[in-house]
């Protein structure tokens, strides 16, 4: 009855769907964005979605969603300040919930946001810097933040000339990075 490794969610199970871009009301409703090029009515389909914990994708069951899809409520989540935590961040779903035509939308977006989840290896030093705990697009191009024993998150740019390889099976960016850039 134990679970074999191959049985266990990782990052390559889940997706972002959408964004929580703030709060609506007193009983807990966010207001939800999906990600470009996908419809509010992906949320119709979906029983549940997926928040990142301490490296966890956590899930949280929809209670109710708005007539458009705009605001989400979730189960156990009753108040405005129950809901808190919840603001200002990506959610997920798992791929296998997702109908194949979101899928296909959400493959032809930016190729680093998959890489959420994966260790960063610092191949100069010979060591780990850390996880990846989100990926974002800035004006000087994609970033990953780690936040692994540090106050303040690490940026990382994600150029292609600093990266030597990512190894998909085991979640780690081998990286050669600039000498100084990890004591910032």
């Amino acid at each position: 009855m134990g679970y074999v490794l191959k049985d266990l969610l990782t990052s390559k199970d889940f997706v972002q769907i959408g964004y929580s871009s703030g709060l609506t009301g007193y009983k807990g409703a966010i207001k939800v964005t999906p990600e470009e090029g996908v419809e509010y009515d992906v949320f119709d389909q979906l029983n549940l979605v997926y928040f990142l914990k301490d490296g966890m994708y956590v899930p949280h069951f929809i209670r109710e969603r708005s007539a458009k899809g705009q605001t989400l409520k979730f189960e156990r989540i009753l108040t405005r300040e129950d809901s808190l935590h919840l603001t200002d961040q990506p959610f997920y779903a798992r791929k296998k919930d997702l109908p194949e035509s979101v899928l296909q939308i959400l493959s032809e977006g930016p190729e680093f946001i998959h890489l959420q989840g994966f260790m960063i290896y610092d191949v100069t030093q010979d060591r780990e810097v850390g996880p990846v705990s989100k990926v974002e697009e800035y004006p000087a191009g994609w970033m990953a933040e780690v936040t692994a024993s540090r106050d303040d998150p690490l940026l990382i740019p994600l150029a292609e000339p600093l990266i030597e390889r990512i190894d998909e099976e085991e979640e780690i960016i081998y990286m050669a990075l600039p000498e100084g850039l990890t004591e910032l």
